[in-house]
Protein backbone atom coordinates (compact mmCIF):
# COMPACT_ATOMS: atom_id res chain seq x y z
CA UNK A 1 0.00 0.00 0.00
CA UNK A 2 1.03 3.34 -1.29
CA UNK A 3 1.42 5.86 1.97
CA UNK A 4 2.67 8.72 -0.01
CA UNK A 5 0.35 11.62 -0.70
CA UNK A 6 -0.87 12.04 -4.64
CA UNK A 7 -0.29 15.27 -6.33
CA UNK A 8 -4.14 15.74 -6.10
CA UNK A 9 -4.31 15.03 -2.32
CA UNK A 10 -1.24 17.31 -1.95
CA UNK A 11 -2.83 20.00 -3.67
CA UNK A 12 -6.13 19.85 -1.67
CA UNK A 13 -3.81 19.37 1.69
CA UNK A 14 -2.53 23.11 1.13
CA UNK A 15 -6.43 24.61 -0.02
CA UNK A 16 -7.38 23.04 2.79
CA UNK A 17 -4.99 24.32 5.31
CA UNK A 18 -4.72 27.86 3.24
CA UNK A 19 -8.90 27.60 3.99
CA UNK A 20 -8.91 27.25 7.38
CA UNK A 21 -6.30 29.58 8.19
CA UNK A 22 -8.11 32.46 6.91
CA UNK A 23 -11.94 31.71 7.53
CA UNK A 24 -12.32 28.75 9.87
CA UNK A 25 -9.94 29.62 13.00
CA UNK A 26 -10.81 33.50 12.71
CA UNK A 27 -14.50 32.87 12.97
CA UNK A 28 -14.70 30.14 15.51
CA UNK A 29 -15.62 33.10 18.45
CA UNK A 30 -17.72 34.10 16.33
CA UNK A 31 -19.60 31.01 15.85
CA UNK A 32 -19.76 30.47 19.65
CA UNK A 33 -20.86 33.67 20.27
CA UNK A 34 -23.99 33.49 17.45
CA UNK A 35 -24.63 30.02 19.27
CA UNK A 36 -24.74 31.91 22.63
CA UNK A 37 -26.91 34.22 21.45
CA UNK A 38 -29.47 31.83 19.84
CA UNK A 39 -29.91 29.76 22.98
CA UNK A 40 -30.57 33.06 25.02
CA UNK A 41 -33.28 33.26 22.55
CA UNK A 42 -34.67 29.68 23.20
CA UNK A 43 -33.02 28.26 20.25
CA UNK A 44 -30.25 26.69 20.57
CA UNK A 45 -30.43 24.57 17.37
CA UNK A 46 -30.85 27.25 15.00
CA UNK A 47 -28.19 27.65 12.34
CA UNK A 48 -25.65 30.07 12.55
CA UNK A 49 -24.99 33.17 10.21
CA UNK A 50 -21.25 32.23 9.87
CA UNK A 51 -21.02 28.37 9.66
CA UNK A 52 -23.61 29.30 6.90
CA UNK A 53 -21.60 31.97 5.11
CA UNK A 54 -18.44 29.37 5.20
CA UNK A 55 -20.22 26.62 3.28
CA UNK A 56 -20.92 28.67 0.30
CA UNK A 57 -16.96 30.32 0.37
CA UNK A 58 -16.22 26.15 0.75
CA UNK A 59 -17.88 25.42 -1.79
CA UNK A 60 -17.04 28.51 -4.10
CA UNK A 61 -13.31 27.46 -3.73
CA UNK A 62 -14.47 23.62 -4.69
CA UNK A 63 -13.80 22.18 -0.96
CA UNK A 64 -17.41 20.59 -0.75
CA UNK A 65 -17.88 17.06 0.07
CA UNK A 66 -14.25 16.14 0.27
CA UNK A 67 -15.46 12.81 2.02
CA UNK A 68 -17.77 11.69 -0.96
CA UNK A 69 -15.71 8.70 -3.51
CA UNK A 70 -16.22 8.13 -6.90
CA UNK A 71 -19.16 10.98 -8.01
CA UNK A 72 -19.37 14.21 -9.26
CA UNK A 73 -20.37 15.37 -6.11
CA UNK A 74 -17.81 14.75 -4.41
CA UNK A 75 -13.93 15.24 -4.71
CA UNK A 76 -13.67 11.73 -5.94
CA UNK A 77 -10.93 10.65 -2.89
CA UNK A 78 -10.43 7.23 -1.82
CA UNK A 79 -10.83 6.67 2.12
CA UNK A 80 -6.67 6.80 2.07
CA UNK A 81 -6.49 9.90 0.34
CA UNK A 82 -9.61 11.58 2.27
CA UNK A 83 -7.73 10.74 5.85
CA UNK A 84 -5.09 13.60 5.64
CA UNK A 85 -8.27 15.87 4.96
CA UNK A 86 -10.12 14.65 7.97
CA UNK A 87 -7.47 14.86 10.25
CA UNK A 88 -7.16 18.93 9.43
CA UNK A 89 -10.66 18.54 9.58
CA UNK A 90 -10.76 17.41 13.62
CA UNK A 91 -8.90 20.53 14.26
CA UNK A 92 -11.78 22.77 14.81
CA UNK A 93 -15.06 21.97 15.97
CA UNK A 94 -17.22 24.01 12.85
CA UNK A 95 -14.84 22.32 9.82
CA UNK A 96 -16.38 19.23 8.96
CA UNK A 97 -19.79 21.36 8.51
CA UNK A 98 -18.61 24.12 6.63
CA UNK A 99 -16.84 21.88 4.15
CA UNK A 100 -19.78 19.35 4.07
CA UNK A 101 -18.10 16.22 5.29
CA UNK A 102 -19.67 15.54 9.15
CA UNK A 103 -21.82 13.03 10.17
CA UNK A 104 -24.50 11.80 10.11
CA UNK A 105 -25.37 12.92 6.59
CA UNK A 106 -21.48 11.63 5.48
CA UNK A 107 -23.13 8.49 5.37
CA UNK A 108 -26.60 9.13 3.81
CA UNK A 109 -25.04 11.18 1.08
CA UNK A 110 -22.62 8.10 -0.18
CA UNK A 111 -25.53 5.71 0.13
CA UNK A 112 -27.92 8.25 -2.05
CA UNK A 113 -24.38 8.83 -4.25
CA UNK A 114 -24.18 5.28 -4.88
CA UNK A 115 -27.50 3.66 -5.21
CA UNK A 116 -29.62 6.43 -5.81
CA UNK A 117 -31.16 7.72 -9.43
CA UNK A 118 -30.67 11.14 -10.88
CA UNK A 119 -33.99 12.09 -9.75
CA UNK A 120 -33.12 10.84 -5.84
CA UNK A 121 -30.09 12.70 -6.76
CA UNK A 122 -31.67 16.03 -7.55
CA UNK A 123 -34.42 15.35 -4.62
CA UNK A 124 -32.38 14.37 -1.98
CA UNK A 125 -28.62 14.75 -2.35
CA UNK A 126 -28.13 18.20 -3.70
CA UNK A 127 -29.94 20.30 -0.86
CA UNK A 128 -28.20 17.88 1.87
CA UNK A 129 -26.50 19.54 4.75
CA UNK A 130 -24.80 19.08 8.09
CA UNK A 131 -25.48 18.16 10.82
CA UNK A 132 -27.09 16.93 13.87
CA UNK A 133 -29.61 19.13 15.59
CA UNK A 134 -28.71 21.73 13.21
CA UNK A 135 -29.46 19.62 10.14
CA UNK A 136 -32.52 20.96 8.42
CA UNK A 137 -34.47 18.70 5.67
CA UNK A 138 -37.14 19.76 3.04
CA UNK A 139 -39.13 16.94 3.55
CA UNK A 140 -41.52 18.67 5.66
CA UNK A 141 -41.74 22.64 6.02
CA UNK A 142 -42.94 24.64 8.86
CA UNK A 143 -45.76 27.50 8.61
CA UNK A 144 -43.71 29.77 7.11
CA UNK A 145 -42.33 27.46 4.74
CA UNK A 146 -39.24 26.82 6.42
CA UNK A 147 -37.55 23.55 6.53
CA UNK A 148 -37.71 21.94 10.24
CA UNK A 149 -35.02 20.38 12.18
CA UNK A 150 -34.05 16.95 10.61
CA UNK A 151 -33.51 15.03 14.50
CA UNK A 152 -37.21 15.67 14.99
CA UNK A 153 -38.18 14.42 11.58
CA UNK A 154 -36.05 11.49 12.74
CA UNK A 155 -37.52 11.23 16.04
CA UNK A 156 -41.10 11.52 14.39
CA UNK A 157 -40.50 8.87 12.01
CA UNK A 158 -38.64 6.38 14.59
CA UNK A 159 -41.54 5.83 16.54
CA UNK A 160 -44.41 5.96 13.96
CA UNK A 161 -42.13 3.18 12.73
CA UNK A 162 -41.93 1.37 15.98
CA UNK A 163 -45.25 1.76 16.27
CA UNK A 164 -46.03 -0.96 13.34
CA UNK A 165 -44.47 -3.42 16.56
CA UNK A 166 -46.63 -2.46 19.11
CA UNK A 167 -49.59 -2.57 17.51
CA UNK A 168 -48.92 -6.75 16.37
CA UNK A 169 -50.99 -8.95 18.82
CA UNK A 170 -48.87 -11.84 18.61
CA UNK A 171 -45.46 -13.11 17.64
CA UNK A 172 -42.19 -11.63 18.47
CA UNK A 173 -42.17 -7.72 19.82
CA UNK A 174 -39.80 -5.44 20.54
CA UNK A 175 -41.24 -4.91 23.52
CA UNK A 176 -43.71 -6.77 26.07
CA UNK A 177 -44.81 -3.84 28.03
CA UNK A 178 -45.34 -1.47 24.77
CA UNK A 179 -41.99 1.04 25.05
CA UNK A 180 -40.17 1.89 22.13
CA UNK A 181 -36.68 2.06 23.06
CA UNK A 182 -34.49 5.03 21.72
CA UNK A 183 -30.60 6.15 22.29
CA UNK A 184 -30.39 13.61 26.91
CA UNK A 185 -32.73 16.78 28.48
CA UNK A 186 -33.11 17.61 24.63
CA UNK A 187 -34.21 14.08 23.73
CA UNK A 188 -36.95 14.05 27.15
CA UNK A 189 -38.45 17.07 25.40
CA UNK A 190 -38.64 16.03 21.76
CA UNK A 191 -40.27 12.71 22.74
CA UNK A 192 -42.04 13.96 24.83
CA UNK A 193 -43.45 15.90 22.16
CA UNK A 194 -43.59 13.08 19.85
CA UNK A 195 -46.16 11.42 21.99
CA UNK A 196 -48.25 14.07 22.37
CA UNK A 197 -48.53 14.31 18.43
CA UNK A 198 -48.93 10.26 17.64
CA UNK A 199 -51.53 9.76 20.30
CA UNK A 200 -48.91 7.20 22.49
CA UNK A 201 -48.70 7.23 26.59
CA UNK A 202 -46.28 9.43 27.94
CA UNK A 203 -42.91 8.14 28.74
CA UNK A 204 -43.37 5.34 25.93
CA UNK A 205 -40.35 5.94 24.01
CA UNK A 206 -37.29 4.86 26.20
CA UNK A 207 -33.53 5.92 26.37
CA UNK A 208 -30.03 4.33 26.53
CA UNK A 209 -26.80 6.72 27.68
CA UNK A 210 -23.59 5.21 26.54
CA UNK A 211 -21.01 6.53 28.43
CA UNK A 212 -18.29 6.84 26.07
CA UNK A 213 -16.98 10.56 26.60
CA UNK A 214 -15.45 12.10 29.91
CA UNK A 215 -18.34 15.02 29.77
CA UNK A 216 -21.17 11.87 30.07
CA UNK A 217 -18.82 10.09 32.74
CA UNK A 218 -19.04 13.67 35.27
CA UNK A 219 -22.05 14.32 34.41
CA UNK A 220 -24.01 10.86 34.24
CA UNK A 221 -25.82 11.33 37.41
CA UNK A 222 -27.37 14.39 35.75
CA UNK A 223 -28.34 13.18 32.23
CA UNK A 224 -29.88 10.11 33.88
CA UNK A 225 -31.73 12.61 36.24
CA UNK A 226 -32.97 14.46 33.23
CA UNK A 227 -34.31 11.89 31.74
CA UNK A 228 -35.32 9.33 34.63
CA UNK A 229 -38.78 8.26 33.37
CA UNK A 230 -36.84 6.84 30.19
CA UNK A 231 -33.40 5.62 30.83
CA UNK A 232 -34.00 1.58 30.63
CA UNK A 233 -29.76 1.57 29.99
CA UNK A 234 -26.82 2.78 31.05
CA UNK A 235 -23.55 1.45 29.30
CA UNK A 236 -19.91 2.16 29.75
CA UNK A 237 -17.96 1.41 26.36
CA UNK A 238 -13.75 1.71 27.68
CA UNK A 239 -13.13 1.51 23.73
CA UNK A 240 -14.61 4.91 22.34
CA UNK A 241 -14.03 6.31 25.82
CA UNK A 242 -10.44 5.58 25.67
CA UNK A 243 -10.32 7.46 22.16
CA UNK A 244 -11.94 10.47 23.81
CA UNK A 245 -10.20 10.33 26.17
CA UNK A 246 -6.59 10.55 24.28
CA UNK A 247 -8.41 13.21 22.08
CA UNK A 248 -10.09 15.57 25.30
CA UNK A 249 -6.32 16.04 26.57
CA UNK A 250 -4.07 15.82 23.02
CA UNK A 251 -2.17 19.11 24.05
CA UNK A 252 -1.78 18.21 27.73
CA UNK A 253 1.71 15.44 27.30
CA UNK A 254 2.39 12.30 25.82
CA UNK A 255 0.13 8.98 27.04
CA UNK A 256 1.12 5.83 28.65
CA UNK A 257 1.65 3.13 26.38
CA UNK A 258 -1.86 1.80 25.38
CA UNK A 259 -1.24 -1.69 27.08
CA UNK A 260 -1.04 0.52 29.69
CA UNK A 261 -4.11 2.23 29.44
CA UNK A 262 -6.71 -0.37 31.07
CA UNK A 263 -4.47 -0.01 34.43
CA UNK A 264 -4.93 3.99 34.56
CA UNK A 265 -6.96 5.33 37.45
CA UNK A 266 -9.13 7.24 35.33
CA UNK A 267 -10.67 3.68 33.67
CA UNK A 268 -10.90 2.23 36.75
CA UNK A 269 -12.49 4.74 38.42
CA UNK A 270 -14.60 5.15 35.31
CA UNK A 271 -16.44 1.97 35.34
CA UNK A 272 -16.81 1.47 38.71
CA UNK A 273 -18.54 5.03 38.91
CA UNK A 274 -20.62 3.96 36.45
CA UNK A 275 -22.00 1.02 38.17
CA UNK A 276 -22.49 3.04 41.57
CA UNK A 277 -24.52 5.97 40.11
CA UNK A 278 -26.69 3.74 38.06
CA UNK A 279 -27.57 1.91 41.58
CA UNK A 280 -27.13 5.06 43.18
CA UNK A 281 -30.31 5.84 40.62
CA UNK A 282 -32.51 2.90 41.67
CA UNK A 283 -31.76 1.80 38.16
CA UNK A 284 -32.04 -2.01 39.87
CA UNK A 285 -35.04 -4.02 38.56
CA UNK A 286 -35.86 -0.74 36.51
CA UNK A 287 -32.92 -0.35 33.69
CA UNK A 288 -29.72 -2.37 33.01
CA UNK A 289 -26.47 -1.25 33.93
CA UNK A 290 -23.58 -2.92 31.18
CA UNK A 291 -19.80 -2.30 30.61
CA UNK A 292 -19.32 -2.18 27.42
CA UNK A 293 -17.45 -4.52 24.73
CA UNK A 294 -15.23 -7.08 25.49
CA UNK A 295 -12.39 -6.81 23.04
CA UNK A 296 -11.50 -10.23 23.90
CA UNK A 297 -13.44 -13.06 22.76
CA UNK A 298 -10.63 -16.25 23.97
CA UNK A 299 -11.15 -15.00 27.83
CA UNK A 300 -14.62 -14.84 29.03
CA UNK A 301 -13.71 -16.01 32.11
CA UNK A 302 -11.10 -12.85 32.91
CA UNK A 303 -14.44 -11.30 31.44
CA UNK A 304 -16.76 -12.10 34.04
CA UNK A 305 -14.11 -11.69 36.87
CA UNK A 306 -13.52 -8.65 35.99
CA UNK A 307 -16.99 -7.01 35.18
CA UNK A 308 -18.65 -8.89 38.21
CA UNK A 309 -16.22 -7.39 40.42
CA UNK A 310 -17.85 -4.17 39.97
CA UNK A 311 -20.72 -3.75 41.76
CA UNK A 312 -18.69 -5.89 44.69
CA UNK A 313 -16.04 -2.69 44.64
CA UNK A 314 -17.53 -0.81 47.39
CA UNK A 315 -18.06 2.95 46.85
CA UNK A 316 -15.23 5.41 46.65
CA UNK A 317 -14.14 9.10 45.63
CA UNK A 318 -14.21 8.18 41.61
CA UNK A 319 -14.17 11.71 40.25
CA UNK A 320 -10.38 12.66 41.33
CA UNK A 321 -9.53 8.97 39.62
CA UNK A 322 -11.56 9.86 36.60
CA UNK A 323 -9.99 12.99 36.16
CA UNK A 324 -6.38 11.77 36.55
CA UNK A 325 -5.28 12.37 32.44
CA UNK A 326 -2.99 8.97 31.63
CA UNK A 327 -0.01 11.19 31.27
CA UNK A 328 3.55 9.06 30.68
CA UNK A 329 5.44 10.00 34.04
CA UNK A 330 8.66 9.76 32.12
CA UNK A 331 8.35 9.52 28.57
CA UNK A 332 11.55 8.39 27.74
CA UNK A 333 10.80 4.89 25.87
CA UNK A 334 13.39 3.23 24.21
CA UNK A 335 13.49 2.82 20.62
CA UNK A 336 12.61 -0.42 20.54
CA UNK A 337 9.47 0.64 23.10
CA UNK A 338 8.51 3.13 20.87
CA UNK A 339 8.43 0.91 17.26
CA UNK A 340 6.93 -1.59 19.11
CA UNK A 341 4.08 0.66 20.38
CA UNK A 342 4.21 2.14 16.49
CA UNK A 343 3.32 -1.44 15.25
CA UNK A 344 0.65 -2.44 17.61
CA UNK A 345 -1.07 0.61 17.09
CA UNK A 346 -0.75 0.57 13.23
CA UNK A 347 -1.68 -3.28 13.34
CA UNK A 348 -5.25 -2.04 15.45
CA UNK A 349 -5.90 0.58 12.43
CA UNK A 350 -4.48 -2.08 9.07
CA UNK A 351 -6.62 -5.08 11.06
CA UNK A 352 -9.79 -2.72 11.12
CA UNK A 353 -9.40 -1.09 7.49
CA UNK A 354 -9.02 -5.09 5.84
CA UNK A 355 -11.65 -6.45 7.44
CA UNK A 356 -14.05 -3.57 7.61
CA UNK A 357 -13.37 -1.75 4.50
CA UNK A 358 -11.09 -4.25 2.02
CA UNK A 359 -13.93 -7.68 3.34
CA UNK A 360 -16.60 -6.08 4.67
CA UNK A 361 -16.56 -8.36 7.60
CA UNK A 362 -17.67 -5.79 10.22
CA UNK A 363 -16.68 -6.30 13.47
CA UNK A 364 -14.91 -9.81 14.42
CA UNK A 365 -11.50 -11.03 15.81
CA UNK A 366 -8.45 -10.33 14.55
CA UNK A 367 -5.01 -11.15 15.57
CA UNK A 368 -2.69 -8.51 16.86
CA UNK A 369 0.98 -7.68 16.86
CA UNK A 370 1.08 -10.77 19.07
CA UNK A 371 -1.23 -12.99 16.97
CA UNK A 372 -3.47 -12.96 20.22
CA UNK A 373 -7.32 -12.44 19.11
CA UNK A 374 -9.06 -9.22 19.56
CA UNK A 375 -12.43 -7.60 18.52
CA UNK A 376 -11.43 -4.31 15.77
CA UNK A 377 -14.21 -2.27 15.22
CA UNK A 378 -13.85 1.79 14.87
CA UNK A 379 -13.67 2.43 18.96
CA UNK A 380 -10.38 0.29 18.34
CA UNK A 381 -9.05 2.29 15.25
CA UNK A 382 -10.16 5.64 16.87
CA UNK A 383 -7.85 4.48 19.97
CA UNK A 384 -4.67 3.75 18.03
CA UNK A 385 -4.58 6.26 15.24
CA UNK A 386 -5.33 9.23 18.60
CA UNK A 387 -2.32 7.37 20.17
CA UNK A 388 0.04 7.92 17.33
CA UNK A 389 -1.58 11.71 16.60
CA UNK A 390 -0.53 12.09 20.11
CA UNK A 391 3.30 10.41 20.17
CA UNK A 392 3.64 12.93 17.01
CA UNK A 393 2.14 15.92 18.29
CA UNK A 394 4.37 15.71 21.16
CA UNK A 395 7.57 14.58 19.38
CA UNK A 396 8.17 11.33 21.00
CA UNK A 397 7.65 10.00 17.38
CA UNK A 398 8.26 11.52 13.56
CA UNK A 399 6.26 11.38 10.37
CA UNK A 400 9.05 9.66 8.60
CA UNK A 401 8.89 6.39 11.37
CA UNK A 402 5.09 6.75 11.18
CA UNK A 403 5.17 6.31 7.89
CA UNK A 404 7.89 3.40 7.55
CA UNK A 405 5.81 1.34 10.03
CA UNK A 406 2.85 1.67 8.26
CA UNK A 407 4.39 1.10 5.42
CA UNK A 408 6.22 -2.44 6.66
CA UNK A 409 3.55 -3.72 8.62
CA UNK A 410 1.15 -3.35 5.09
CA UNK A 411 3.77 -5.22 3.35
CA UNK A 412 3.56 -7.75 5.93
CA UNK A 413 -0.29 -7.92 6.23
CA UNK A 414 -0.17 -8.17 2.12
Amino acid sequence: MDLEFSPKVEDLRKRVYAFTDEHIYPNEELFEAEVRENRLRGNPWQPTRIVEELKQKARAAGLWNLFLPGSKYGAGLTNLEYAPLAEILGRSLIASEVFNCSAPETGNMEVLACYGDEDRHRQWLVPLRSVGHLMTTPAVLDRDGAEVFEGLLDSMCTVLIAMVDLRKSDGLRNSTCGSVYEKVAFAEQVFTHVEQVLGRPQYTVKIRIMDEERRTTVNLKEYIQSAKSRVCFISTGFLDRTGDEIHTSMEAAPMVRKGEMKSQPWIQNYELANVEIGLACGLVGEAQIGNGMWAMPDLMRDMLEQKTGHPKAGRGDRLGGILTVPLAASPNWSDAEITAELENNAQGILAYVVRWVDQDVGCSKVPDINNFGLMEDCATCRISSQHIANWLHHGIVTREQVLEVMRRMTTALC
